[in-house]
């Protein structure tokens, strides 16, 4: 894997924080918003049902992309001693 050394813009690094800060304040607003139940039509409002439903199928994917990858591939870069320069 070849090294990318490259500036971006401060724009992009505030859009980048701004979005390590909301993708896990939308996984807490999940774990309580309700859903409906399609076999039955019924509106689920019960939050152990809510947690269930939402670890079952979208919080592992909401999870991994809620991971600010670029803060931990730079830690570890540091770490290495390879920053990229």
């Amino acid at each position: 894997f070849l090294p990318v050394n490259f500036s971006m813009p401060i724009g992009f690094y505030a859009i980048e924080i701004s979005m390590d800060v909301i993708f896990p304040i939308d996984i807490m607003l999940n774990f309580r918003t309700a859903f409906v139940r399609t076999s039955e039509s019924l509106l689920v409002i019960d939050r152990r049902l809510i947690a269930r439903n939402y670890l079952s199928k979208w919080f592992w994917l909401d999870a991994a992309g809620s991971v600010p990858w670029e803060i931990i591939f730079i830690i570890i870069g540091y770490a290495t001693g390879s920053t990229g320069s």
